[in-house]
This record gives C-alpha cells, structure tokens and sequence, in this order.
C-alpha cells in the first residue's frame, strides 16, 4: 500500500495514521491509557460533529410527523417522548462533539456536555422501546410492568454516568447492550409481529455499532463510525414505529418472523 506524510508503517507493519512526530496527528490521535478518554483529532471531531448534526432538523420533522398521525392520547405521549428522546440524542452528542472541536472538552460546560452524551443514550434506548410497549397488544404479559424495569435501569445509569462517568467505561457498555436487548425477550411475546424484521434490523446496527465506539484510537473515525450505525438503527427503528404503530396501527401480523422459531421463541 502507497503511503504518504499523513501515515507511516510501524515496525509490526501496521498503518500509523499520523504525520511525523513534530507535527499534530490528522487522521487519529494515540488511544490513551488507564481509562482517560481518547482525544479526537480536528477532523475526527468534525466528522462526529457533522454524524449526528445533520440529522437533528429532520428528526424534529420526523416527531411531528409521528404526532400528527396520533389518534390516541397514548399515541400522542409516545409521539412526544421518542420524538425528544431521538432529538436530545443527537442534540447532546452534537453539543458534546462541538465543545470537542473548540477545544472546551475540559471546561465545566465541556464535562457536562460529555455526561449528557451519555446520559441521552440510556434516555434514548428506553424510549426506543417504549412505543412497543404501550401501543401494542399483549396476551397476559403485563408490558407497563416491563416499562418501569426498563426506565429504572436507566436511572440506574444516569446515576452511574453522573458519579463515576470515567470509572467504569466497561460496565457502562456492557448496561448499554443489557438496556438494549433485555427488553426484546419480552416482546416477543406481543400478539401482533409486524415490524420485526425491521426492529431486527436495528438493533443488529446498534450492536455492531458498539464495536466501533470501543475502537478509538485503534481505527481513525471510530467514532463517527458509531454515530453512523447508531443513526440507521434509529432512523430503521422510526420506520418500523411510523409504519406499524401509526400509519397502520389497526393492522395485526400473527405470524411469528421465521427467527423466532430459529431461536426456540
């Protein structure tokens, strides 16, 4: 492979995306050690600002489009709180990119910028299930009951975020996947199965995702990467809720997606 200033061959053979050692990396800055979070290089920090921020405006859009449709005040609530909890999403993780690229990450303002981030995450994660719960039709499962387990574990990480943010970066990703999939055993159980294939979809994104946000420093851009999955769980997730929980609410799939019955469901 031809390799110009802006990378160079280490001795293991492998590709460091930096210039010489007297001058400021371009494409990925060293992974830092003993859990200090990594520090993005200039155009990392405007591709992760750029990731997310584009999408805030039509996400807004997006929301009001799921409220108007509304012919319930249940649909009316989840309208509101996964329209916000999308919007803050990205709103917060633009934010915090922005204070990043300024060069404010350490600042008062910086820190919280950060911990919000990550707050809107779990606040995201539990809206996202939320329509699910409370728009569609269950046999016996009480799924309101499931609905207070799942936001009292992201308060449970909101109190973890906020205490000990940089402590303990592991078991934070290690909630955020037990907050997105332990949910899915219990919907499963829903009477009517369209829009599953698409919720399969997304939250094989969000997992895959996952991996690219624990490669920084490792792979240039991992981050903007991440925000890339997480944006097309999100956006394949607004569909599967807009098409099957409000533009045709009234229609039941009984049939169970042929990986249920891969799975033992």
């Amino acid at each position: 492979m031809i390799c110009g200033s802006s990378c160079s061959h280490s001795v293991d053979g492998s590709i460091d995306y930096t210039q010489a050692d007297n001058e400021k990396p371009i494409w990925m800055n060293k992974r830092p050690k003993d859990g200090k979070n990594y520090r993005p290089t200039l155009i990392e920090d405007v591709a992760n600002v750029l990731t997310h921020g584009v999408f805030i405006l039509p996400c807004i859009w997006m929301g009001l489009m799921l409220y108007n449709l509304s012919m319930s005040q249940s649909q009316s609530f989840t309208a509101i709180l996964y329209g916000g909890a999308l919007v803050q999403l990205l709103t917060f993780s633009t934010i915090h990119h922005l204070m990043s690229l300024c060069g404010h990450s350490s600042t008062i303002f910086g820190k919280l910028a950060h911990v919000g981030d990550r707050v809107a995450i779990f606040i995201f994660i539990a809206a996202s299930y939320t329509p699910w719960l409370l728009l569609r039709r269950y046999g016996d499962l009480d799924p309101k009951l499931v609905l207070w387990l799942i936001w009292a574990v992201v308060v449970i990480g909101l109190f973890i975020q906020v205490f000990y943010h940089d402590e303990y970066q592991n078991a934070e990703v290690m909630l955020y996947v037990a907050v997105g999939l332990g949910p899915s055993a219990v919907i499963v159980e829903s009477i009517c199965f369209n829009g599953w294939h698409e919720l399969a979809f997304g939250g094989a994104m969000y997992i895959f995702g996952v991996i690219f946000y624990k490669l920084d420093g490792i792979l240039p851009f991992a981050h903007a990467v991440w925000h890339l999955f997480v944006i097309t769980g999100a956006l394949t997730h607004y569909y599967a809720i807009y098409d099957n929980l409000y533009k045709n609410a009234s229609l039941c799939e009984t049939t169970k997606p042929f990986f249920f019955h891969y799975f033992g469901f």
